[in-house]
């Protein structure tokens, strides 16, 4: 933590509950400490009050909007990393050899087939999911799809429900 935090306490004689005497002055504060990530216990004894004290100004109060702002901050910047690690990217480093010199030098991050299929199954789910349907009589099954890490008591699952949802066996189709 930052040597240069400190503690507000408000002296208005009047401002008896803690929220307007603790957490009201320290919104610039907590707020800090949210964006750096730091939990909700460490942010409690920072401010000197409970953790369940906290947790409670925490739902009924100006903080909601604080966290609903840094959550969506946070997600944010997830899902530009994400995207960026799905379609390949390009970093300058700043590279010093053992005489002090600098030298930029610009390294190539390719595609990563994973990140883009999970970006693409949160961002087109109709148009990428990972399950078969069946149609048969004018109903739709869903059917889970087997991958190369299926046990064989899995594969006889989905083989048993197949069988149950169509009324037919699989061997036969």
């Amino acid at each position: 933590m930052a040597d240069d935090t400190k503690i507000v306490v408000s002296d208005n004689p009047d401002q008896s509950d803690r929220f307007c005497s603790v957490i009201l002055p320290n919104l610039d504060l907590i707020k800090r400490l949210i964006s750096q990530g730091t939990t909700d216990a460490s942010i409690s004894a920072v401010l000197g009050l409970p953790l369940t004290t906290y947790l409670r100004y925490k739902k009924n109060t100006e903080l909601v909007q604080i966290y609903s702002d840094y959550e969506e901050e946070r997600a944010q910047s997830v899902e530009n990393a994400l995207y960026k690690k799905a379609t390949g990217h390009t970093v300058t480093l700043t590279e010093t050899d053992k005489d002090g010199n600098t030298k930029e030098k610009q390294v190539y991050y390719p595609p990563d087939a994973t990140a883009a299929l999970f970006w693409l199954t949160n961002r087109s789910r109709e148009k990428w999911k990972h399950r078969a349907e069946l149609e048969r009589g004018g109903n739709v099954y869903n059917i889970l799809s087997v991958d190369k890490s299926s046990t064989i008591a899995e594969m006889q699952a989905l083989a048993d429900k197949f069988r149950s949802l169509t009324g037919s066996d699989i061997d036969s189709e």
